[in-house]
């Protein structure tokens, strides 16, 4: 078979494994580069430093993404994570946000999946490396907040719970919250803690 007979297809395929391959080896590099380090001071200077419109600045490691889920009508839901504030966020409480993050540690936005399962909201978190004394969960009708450091989130539930028919589980840097739909006749509740099995 000659050159004219390649599948153009499979030369695309082997294009990308190629360009995997060199990114793959880059992050093995910058990985080993910085086991080496002695110094936990050259290390810090390494992380990159966020500075705010107004000249603020603060040093942290950043984390940031995307992830996709669908959701229940078949729709793909797009859902942002980390600790990097967006313009938004920062234009509206720039001060805030940076006094907050110098007296605390910087929080991340934990990897979150929301499923309607007909009669209740199940809520999954990745909060990796925190014990489960230390997990915050309350809710209202129609948000649930989780705090367990240096993990922060509020979502917004896709219908109205029983904050009080809450039950949270955590096991293996995973936390589950089912939330019982409200049926019939609403009435006005507080934020409920919900106690974490």
């Amino acid at each position: 078979m000659g050159e004219s007979s390649r599948d153009p297809f499979e030369e695309w395929i082997r294009e990308i494994m190629r360009f995997i391959r060199e990114v793959q080896k880059d992050m093995e590099r910058q990985l080993e580069e910085l086991m080496s380090l002695d110094d936990l001071e050259e290390l810090e200077d390494r992380l990159p430093v966020f500075r705010t419109p107004s000249g603020m600045e603060f040093r942290a490691p950043f984390v940031y993404g995307y992830y996709m889920t669908i959701g229940p009508d078949g729709k793909p839901i797009i859902r942002r994570f980390g600790n990097v504030p967006t313009r938004e966020e920062v234009r509206e409480s720039e001060i805030e946000e940076i006094e907050t993050r110098r007296e605390e540690e910087a929080t991340r936005e934990p990897v979150l999946d929301v499923m309607d399962f007909g009669d209740e909201i199940v809520v999954v978190a990745e909060i990796p490396g925190v014990s489960k004394e230390d997990i915050d969960v309350s809710a209202t009708e129609r948000r649930l907040t989780i705090r367990a450091k240096p993990y922060s989130a509020k979502v917004d539930l896709p219908a109205e719970v029983k904050p009080e028919g809450a039950k949270a589980t955590y096991s293996n840097g995973i936390l589950e919250v089912r939330l019982p739909k409200r049926e019939g006749k609403r009435t006005k509740v507080r934020e409920k803690k919900v106690k974490v099995e």
